[in-house]
């Protein structure tokens, strides 16, 4: 669910892991030390949880999924999302959940009405589990996708925008995704909220 608004000129959803050379690199984000650890300085303050962040090759992403559905995989464009999902510190959940949103999005026909019924439905849920907290915490979520998008190399941005981004690869439309990434940018943050 990201600051997308449907349009009927929205782009249509290009391949999930289309190929273009690139040599851009994100910097790690900083990840707190544990509580009782040598570099925690003895603070007997909790650190805020963060899920283990993989090596690239350690991600388990479904390309098998892209498989059962006919789509290509090029796996030189995942090698390179593999890498930018580390260096953004993206953990293993968030990850797999990025890629199956890209592939559905790419497997399914977008219209205009297809894309305001996803949008309504995705909203519909993040009302009811945020409450009035709703907007407040969409900004949230779409900031941490922000991060995310621009950590992205060129051959996975193909040149779009954020919002374009968003609307292509699923994440404009999926209130799971937006739930990671709010508890993602409070967890970054050390709040310990984590909004439903």
């Amino acid at each position: 669910m990201a600051d997308i608004q449907p349009s009927a000129g929205a782009p249509a959803a290009p391949p999930p892991l289309a190929h273009e050379p690139n040599a851009a690199t994100a910097a790690p984000v900083a990840v707190a030390p544990v509580v009782g650890s040598p570099d925690a300085g003895g603070d007997a303050q909790e650190a805020p949880f963060h899920p283990p962040v993989p090596a690239p090759s350690e991600y388990q992403l479904p390309s098998w999924q892209a498989q059962q559905r006919g789509l290509p995989v090029d796996f030189v464009a995942e090698r390179e999302m593999r890498e930018a999902f580390h260096a953004a510190g993206v953990d293993q959940n968030l990850a797999a959940s990025l890629y199956s949103a890209a592939l559905a999005a790419a497997g399914k026909e977008s219209t205009p009405l297809s894309m305001a019924s996803d949008y309504v439905t995705g909203e519909r849920s993040l009302r009811q589990a945020w409450g009035g907290e709703f907007d407040a915490n969409l900004r949230a979520a779409n900031e941490e996708g922000r991060l995310l998008f621009e950590a992205m190399p060129a051959s996975i941005r193909r040149g779009m925008s954020y919002r374009e981004f968003a609307l292509a690869s699923g994440l404009a439309n999926s209130a799971p995704i937006a739930k990671m990434l709010l508890l993602r940018a409070r967890t970054r943050g050390g709040s310990s909220k984590t909004g439903g």
